[in-house]
C-alpha cells in the first residue's frame, strides 16, 4: 500500500525475512477480571508487519511476571506467537491472549507488552478495564459498572460517567469520557433501572448507591476518591445534576446498596445537555414532557398513572435543590438541540449564578442533541 512495504516485501522475497527496526504494536482493550483463580487478563493486539510477534509480557507492579506463551519456539528455532504455517489458515487451536495470575488482586497495576520476532518490545498498555463489577442488587435487577483504571497511576482521581437513553435505555458499555483515562483519571461507567422496571426516584438512588460503592472500594481498585466528578449525557445529564445538587437530601439517598456508611457526595459535576426542571419543561416542550415521546413521561410516572404531577416534577428536578454548597458545574448544550431544548442548560446556569456557584455553560454552535457536532 506504499512504498515502505513495497521495500519490505521486496526484501522479504529475496531473503526469506526484513529488516525490523521498530517495535510492535501496543496491546489494547485490557480486561482484568476477579475470579476464584485469582486474576485473569485478556487483551487484543494487532500484528507485526515486519517480523511478527513473538510473545506477550505481564507485568505486575512494573515487574515481569510472565510470557504468553510461556514457550514459543518453533521447530525451526524462531518464536512464534502463532505456530507456522505454510497456508493462510493458523494452526488451531489459537493462541489465547489471556493469562491467569493466581496471586493478583484488583489493587495490582497490571501491563500487557508485545515482543515481536526480532525481540523488540511495545510501549506498554496504559489502561486496565475491570468489566460487570456489582453494586448493588434490587428487585431482582443486578446494577453494575465498568471500571477503567490507568496503570501508571495508582491513586488516580476518579471520573463517573451515566449514559442517556431517556431513562429507559442505553448501555454503560462505550462511555463517552474513555479518553480522560490517558490523562491519569480513572473512569467508572454505570448502570441504573430503567423506567420498565421503576420510575423516579429509583434511578437517582441506584447513581448514589453506585457513589457509594466506589468509594468503598477505593482501596481494592486502587484510585481517590476525595475528589469525584460525576458526567453524563441528556438522562444521564439529568442524573450528574442531581447528583451533584442532592448531596445529603435524605429522601433522595434511597436503601439501594450496602455501603449506606459511605457518601455520596460528588466534587464537580459536567452535564451534556440534561434536563434540569421538569416544570419549564412542561411549559415550553409539553409535546415531549407529557407525551411518550420523551422517556421522562413514564419516568415521572406518566405510564403508570396516565398523567405527570407537579410535585413528581419538582422533586424529579435538579434546580429544586441547588443549594451554596453544591459542587462546580461545567455545562454543554447545543444550539439546535429540539429533544432537550436550550432553556433546561440555561436556567440551571442561571440559579447557579444567582448563589455565586462556580459554573460555565459552553454554547455548541449548530449542534443538535448528540452526534457529531457533540462527541465527547
Amino acid at each position: 500500500p506504499n512504498g515502505n512495504v513495497a521495500k519490505l516485501w521486496n526484501e522479504f522475497v529475496q531473503t526469506g525475512e526484513c529488516t525490523d527496526t521498530t517495535p510492535p504494536p501496543t496491546p489494547t482493550s485490557v480486561q482484568a477480571t476477579s475470579t476464584s483463580k485469582g486474576i485473569e487478563l485478556t487483551w487484543q493486539a494487532q500484528a507485526d508487519l515486519e517480523s511478527g510477534l513473538q510473545a506477550f509480557e505481564i507485568r505486575r507492579n512494573g515487574e515481569a511476571i510472565a510470557r504468553v506463551p510461556a514457550s514459543s519456539e518453533s521447530r525451526f528455532g524462531r518464536p512464534l506467537f502463532q505456530g507456522m504455517t505454510y497456508h493462510d489458515t493458523p494452526v488451531a487451536p489459537l493462541t489465547e491472549m489471556r493469562y491467569q495470575d493466581p496471586t493478583g488482586s484488583p489493587s495490582a497495576s497490571y501491563n500487557v507488552r508485545a515482543i515481536n520476532g526480532n525481540n523488540l518490545t511495545s510501549s506498554p498498555t496504559r489502561v486496565v478495564t475491570y468489566r460487570d463489577l456489582v453494586y448493588a442488587n434490587i428487585d431482582d435487577v443486578t446494577l453494575k459498572l465498568d471500571l477503567h483504571r490507568p496503570q501508571d497511576r495508582p491513586r488516580a482521581p476518579l471520573v463517573v460517567w451515566i449514559h442517556g437513553g431517556g431513562w429507559r435505555g442505553g448501555s454503560r458499555k462505550k462511555p463517552k469520557l474513555l479518553e480522560v483515562t490517558k490523562h491519569g483519571f480513572a473512569l467508572a461507567s454505570i448502570s441504573y433501572r430503567f423506567t420498565n422496571h421503576a420510575t423516579f426516584p429509583a434511578q437517582i438512588h441506584d447513581c448514589k448507591a453506585a457513589i457509594r460503592w466506589l468509594r468503598a472500594n477505593a482501596d481494592r481498585y486502587g484510585y481517590d476518591t476525595n475528589w469525584i466528578a460525576v458526567a453524563g449525557s441528556s438522562a444521564g445529564g439529568h442524573l450528574a445534576l442531581m447528583l451533584g445538587v442532592s448531596g445529603d437530601v435524605a429522601d433522595l439517598e434511597g436503601e439501594v446498596g450496602d455501603q449506606h456508611n459511605q457518601s455520596s457526595r460528588v466534587q464537580a459535576v459536567i452535564d451534556y445537555f440534561g434536563p434540569s426542571d421538569f416544570r419549564l419543561r412542561g411549559r415550553t416542550q409539553p409535546d415531549r414532557a407529557y407525551t411518550e415521546k420523551s422517556g421522562s413521561f413514564a419516568l415521572l410516572g406518566g405510564l403508570r398513572d396516565g398523567r405527570v404531577t407537579p410535585e413528581i416534577e419538582w422533586r424529579a428536578s435538579p434546580v429544586s435543590y441547588v443549594s451554596d454548597d453544591d459542587p462546580p458545574l461545567l455545562v454543554f448544550h447545543g444550539t439546535a438541540d429540539e429533544v432537550v431544548l436550550a432553556d433546561q442548560s440555561q436556567r440551571v446556569t442561571d440559579l447557579y449564578e444567582s448563589r455565586g456557584l462556580p459554573v460555565q455553560l459552553v454554547w455548541l454552535e449548530g449542534a443538535g442533541h448528540g452526534g457529531k457536532p457533540l462527541s465527547l
